[in-house]
């Protein structure tokens, strides 16, 4: 693969109020390749009215470290969703809990002006598909030798950077 159909992906990573069903994304993550440069983008979320505060797990919280009363003074989830939509706009997105993401997904992107239909593919399987066996297992190696933040932004970019990685071999 040449380093511009890399350019064809981007990673997304969320950070939520809980694993719960009612669960909502408290922060978006994106990154993508664009030359030989990883870029990153990513926005904490206002709640909506109508996400339940119930949905907020304490531990869900003490993990990614983002305290609810810093989300009221975050960007609208609109504004958020109609961001994200002209980042994610022609490209492969990927995640390493498609499952999860989408759900959030969704649920910030129904308050877009513009709803986005997104389908989140396995980051891992990506790999598979895209990179050559070495490419792989060097990818692999950078993600155990990059640290997990859990934040959005950094989670996204890590995944990036290690594909990135993996193209070279």
């Amino acid at each position: 693969m040449h380093r511009e159909d890399a350019e064809q992906f981007i990673f997304i990573d969320f950070e939520a109020s809980g694993l719960g069903p009612q669960s909502w994304p408290v922060e978006i993550g994106l990154s993508w390749i664009e030359g030989a440069d990883v870029r990153t983008w990513s926005s904490l979320i206002r709640p909506e009215l109508s996400w339940s505060m119930e949905a907020w797990d304490p531990v869900s919280a003490e993990v990614h470290g983002i305290p609810l009363d810093e989300l009221t003074r975050a960007p609208a989830a609109g504004m958020v969703a109609a961001e994200a939509a002209k980042l994610i706009s022609g490209k492969t997105v990927c995640s390493d809990a498609p499952k999860y993401d989408e759900i959030w997904a969704r649920r910030l992107f129904l308050e877009g002006a513009q709803p986005v239909s997104l389908r989140i593919f396995d980051i891992y399987s990506a790999f598979e598909h895209v990179l050559s066996e070495a490419g792989i297992d060097h990818a692999y190696e950078k993600l155990a030798r990059l640290p997990a933040p859990h934040r959005a932004g950094p989670d996204a970019e890590r995944y990036a950077k290690a594909f990135l990685h993996g193209l070279k071999y």
